[in-house]
């Protein structure tokens, strides 16, 4: 087993089976290697203190915050109340799980996503420390069978597909996941929001959103309930979509190719190669997109059909100058559009966003209709 960090603290009643098909599971560490592995995640970016006064605890460098105890203690300990309505919660875990450290605590109730790779990442750390064991100055290849990463990267999209509840809680932000990566410093924001389940980033207009895992359980386990009826086929086809996901939030500092990305997302759903020599591909499959995405978003959400066809319209002639790299004619675009000068899209990405978001969604609860209609 090996386990995927996430963006929230809960203590967990019992782990939460989000798949049986691909062995996934939602919960708190449990085993020792489980614990150590997020206590060290945690202990190199965050410094818990016992002596600093504590309206010190906001102190921070570029990559560790600092934390006092007593306010850990007093966070923790208002997990009760925060949560007193949620079925999921384990109210004994803190009388149960503290051991004079309330860092412990913290440790114990983060949430994981815990996956079978059939021992892979077990053996290959044995395998690397005997390696040095052996051979201390020198660097050593190892070898092992494919399981286990490509188990792992296939709960990283499964987890992308997850994420897609989550865009409307992101606004402000496009990096739009629940998984904990490790990839840039800023850790004196996220502890804070993971530990209160409050602020998470800011809007455009400077507002704070708000967002918690725990609070949307029952839909994380209602769309993988779903997911976990699809077919083979249609589960590699969503997993797929979930590689895509993936890789568009990796580029979220790139707005226009995550835009374009996530155009081709909905494109791969909806539409098919129309007949060259009978249509003008690129016209043919803007008029598809116009039509399969309206037709979804208005069932979804009731936005008037003519309304949405016209802004779904203008979205593909923006991929289309981007892709073309008609950047003269995508300046226009944005100008008329009242946008800044550098024609940043950022505001239509994450429009684009909450459409794949439905189209998805929709494609993992009625699979059947979305497939059909792709067809047309």
């Amino acid at each position: 087993m090996n386990i995927v960090l996430l963006k929230s603290v809960f203590p967990l009643k019992k782990k939460i089976t989000l798949s049986k098909k691909l062995g996934i599971e939602l919960d708190n560490p449990k085993t020792k290697d489980e614990i150590e592995y997020v206590r060290n995640f945690l202990k190199a970016r965050i410094d818990f203190q016992k002596t600093k006064k504590l309206e010190n605890y906001f102190l921070m460098s570029d990559t560790k915050a600092l934390l006092h105890q007593k306010y850990l203690e007093k966070t923790l300990n208002n997990l009760g109340t925060q949560h007193e309505k949620n079925l999921f919660f384990d109210k004994n875990f803190l009388r149960r799980s503290k051991s004079g450290n309330y860092y412990d605590c913290l440790v114990k109730s983060w949430l994981i996503i815990r996956f079978d790779d059939e021992g892979f990442f077990k053996d290959l750390r044995k395998s690397a420390q005997e390696a040095r064991k052996k051979y201390p100055r020198s660097f050593v290849m190892l070898e092992g069978k494919e399981l286990g990463p490509q188990r792992e990267e296939r709960t990283l999209k499964y987890l992308s597909i997850l994420d897609l509840l989550f865009v409307d809680k992101f606004k402000g932000s496009l990096q739009k996941t629940i998984i904990l990566s490790d990839d840039k410093p800023k850790f004196h924001l996220w502890l804070f929001t993971y530990l209160t389940g409050m602020m998470h980033g800011r809007t455009t207009h400077r507002e704070f959103d708000y967002f918690t895992i725990a609070d949307n359980l029952n839909r994380i386990i209602e769309l993988s309930k779903q997911i976990e009826k699809l077919s083979d086929e249609q589960t590699e086809k969503i997993l797929y979509v979930g590689e895509s996901i993936k890789s568009i939030n990796e580029h979220h500092l790139e707005s226009r190719m995550m835009f374009v990305m996530l155009i081709g997302t909905l494109e791969f759903i909806l539409t098919h190669n129309p007949d060259a020599y009978r249509f003008n591909v690129e016209d043919s499959i803007r008029k598809q997109f116009q039509l399969k995405v309206g037709i979804i978003v208005n069932k979804h959400t009731g936005e008037d059909l003519s309304s949405l066809s016209a802004k779904l319209k203008n979205m593909y002639d923006f991929r289309s100058a981007i892709a073309h790299g008609d950047f003269i004619s995508l300046k226009s675009m944005v100008s008329k559009r009242g946008k800044r000068k550098d024609f940043d899209i950022f505001d239509l990405v994450e429009e684009t966003f909450d459409y794949v978001s439905i189209v998805v969604r929709s494609y993992c609860r009625e699979p059947n209709f979305v497939e059909s209609l792709k067809k047309l």
